[in-house]
Parts: structure tokens; sequence; C-alpha cells
């Protein structure tokens, strides 16, 4: 007993059950003289032993006399109390991952291997609205996934209820997938992630994007009003790199200089050479006055020479690069990296 309990059985001789146990449990019934007398198996107790709790697990049977009295009771005990502290870790650990999912601001849904539903949390109710009920304990997920399919919106999809369904089922078996779509109502953004488990289930979770794509239409149409505003202007926008020498040049500021395709890079080289050679010399000193930081900005009108074979007449423009102090677009750039860019505007003022 003492070494399975670590409880000496000197302090438990003589005394009376309920001193041991809370008069609670079952046991103390069990062992009660004036009870049933049955056998008992499995039965738990709370022991305190030197001011710790002991946690033990006993089974016994009633000892009858041979002239058919009751004697008492004889039976073995367990020692469970790593056992029952591993529980109350688990339990404890559980419920802390409770609390974090509860606090995200993601919704979050768990399923186990046989796709059905095991943990929602709050947050999908507050996205889907009524038809955040449909995730609830033991639902298949396919199904769920298939309702919700019928009334949602999908970026990558313009088909009816059905197919959009079909085509979600689809995604969704194809997993780790990323999904982006409007809710039921239209006035939500979201996307979906969704990720297998070590076991077999799902984990899925929805974002609310509603901000960003907001965001992101402001700055299409933006971009589409600086477009608009600066081929009235007849401008074009250029953006170097001094240390891989490479130009990113807007579409009409290739057409200006005679160059071809919208989205290659021009080299500096390339670009020299667009200069009438009669204008390279000053346009080079005029650059690097202003690369050494001997002027704020690099300021410079020059002819346009024959580009690729093709003459070109007297045309003159101005070129102008924002200096590496004034980067209002890039507030957080290091002043390292502004001297190692340069961006800036060409006017046709033929």
């Amino acid at each position: 007993m003492q070494e399975a309990t670590g409880i000496d059985p000197e302090t438990l001789v003589g005394r009376r059950i309920d001193e041991l146990t809370d008069s609670r449990l079952p046991l103390r019934t069990l062992l009660d003289p004036e009870g049933d007398r049955e056998s008992f198996r499995d039965i738990e107790l709370a022991l305190e032993n030197d001011g710790r709790v002991q946690h033990v697990r006993v089974s016994g049977s009633p000892i009858i006399t041979p002239e058919g009295d009751f004697a008492g009771f004889r039976g073995s005990g367990t020692d469970i109390t790593s056992e029952v502290n591993a529980k109350q870790d688990a339990e404890s650990a559980k419920t802390r991952l409770y609390d974090a999912l509860e606090s995200i601001q993601e919704g979050f849904v768990l399923t186990d291997a046989q796709d059905r539903v095991v943990y929602v949390n709050s947050r999908v109710n507050e996205i889907f609205g009524d038809d955040g009920a449909l995730f609830h304990t033991g639902e298949p997920l396919e199904e769920v996934l298939f309702e919700l399919a019928k009334k949602a919106t999908y970026t990558a999809l313009d088909a009816d209820p059905l197919d959009a369904a079909k085509w979600r089922l689809e995604i969704h078996r194809k997993a780790p997938c990323d999904i982006e779509f409007m809710n039921a109502g239209g006035e939500r953004w979201l996307r979906a992630t969704e990720r297998r488990t070590t076991e077999g289930g799902w984990v899925i979770t929805w974002t609310d994007i509603t901000a960003l794509k907001d965001r992101e239409e402001q700055l299409r149409q933006s971009e589409e009003r600086f477009r608009l505003a600066t081929t009235g202007a007849d401008a074009g926008i250029w953006d170097y790199s001094v240390e891989t020498g490479l130009v990113h040049a807007s579409p009409h500021m290739k057409e200006m200089g005679g160059f071809t395709g919208d989205k290659e890079p021009i080299h500096i080289e390339q670009w020299r050479r667009q200069i009438h050679p009669e204008d390279l010399a000053e346009h080079d000193d005029a650059l690097r006055a202003h690369l050494r930081g001997d002027k704020p900005f690099f300021r410079i009108e020059h002819r346009l020479a024959a580009i690729a074979g093709s003459p070109r007449g007297a045309s003159v423009c101005v070129t102008r690069t924002v200096a590496s102090s004034a980067s209002p677009a890039r507030p957080r750039m290091s002043a390292s990296a502004r001297k190692r860019r340069r961006n800036g505007k060409r006017w046709s003022i033929n």
C-alpha cells in the first residue's frame, strides 16, 4: 500500500472512512455498514498526504464470516495521481487553446478525420450571421460549405449558385487552398484558408478582407486617374535604380523614347543612347551633380536622338527627378536606400 500510494498504512488504520474521503463520494455509501454491502470497482479517491493530494483508484468486496455476518471490506488501491494530473493539465491546455481561438479576429472551424465539425469559434457566427448556425458540432463540413457556396460571390467564378457550390467543393478537396469571395449579403469580402491537420481533418479560417479590398479599389481608381492625368499632360513616368542600372518607365515614357514593351525595364545605357549626342555631356554632368548631392533636383532639357534606326526630329523634353531627400511616397525608406533610387517625370515640349 505504501509503495503504491506513498501513504503509510499506519496513518489509516483505525480511522473512519468518512475521515478519509469526501462524504459526497460514492465510496462512503458503498462502505456504509448499514448499506447494501456490495462489491465495488474503480472508485477514485483524493487523499491528503503530508499536505499534498494523492489520487487513488480502489476496488473492494465485502467480507462475510462463516456464520454469515458482515465483517467489513477487503480490496486494493492504485495510485493514479500522475494520470489525474495529466488529465487536469490537458483540460487546462484545452481551455487555454479555446480561449485563444475565441480571441482571434478570424472565423475558425476544426474537423476530425471523418470531415465532421468538432469546434467552431464564435467569430464564425459574427462573419456569417444566421448561416453560421450551419457549423454545429458533428455536421459534415462539405454539406456546410455547399450551402454557403450557393449564396456567395466568388472572384474566380461567374456561375449559377449550384455550379458555384460544386466548384467550391472541388477546390476544398484539393486543399490547401485560399479563396476570396463576397458573403451572402454582399457587404463583406472574405478570404477562406484551408489546411489539412496531421490526423486528416481540416482547419479552415475566414478573414474579413473588406478593408483591404476597399483600399485596392481606391488604389486602382487613383492609378487610373493618375494615368489619365499624365496622358493628358503628355508626361512619362520613370524610376531608376542606381544599384541595378535599370529604369522602369511608363508606356508613354517608353513611347517618347522610342522603346517597345510595356513591362520590361530599360538599362541606363539604353536610356543614354536616346539622348542627342550634343546634349549627352550636359545630361551626365547634371545627373552626377544630383547623385553627389550637390543639387536637390535633377532637371535637364535635351533633344532625343534616333532610336533603333528610326530618325527623330528635333524633339525636346524636360526631365525632372525628385531628390533622395524628397520621397514622400516612401517615408519609411532609409536614407541609403533613397540614394539608390531616382524617380521622375518627362514631358514632351515640342
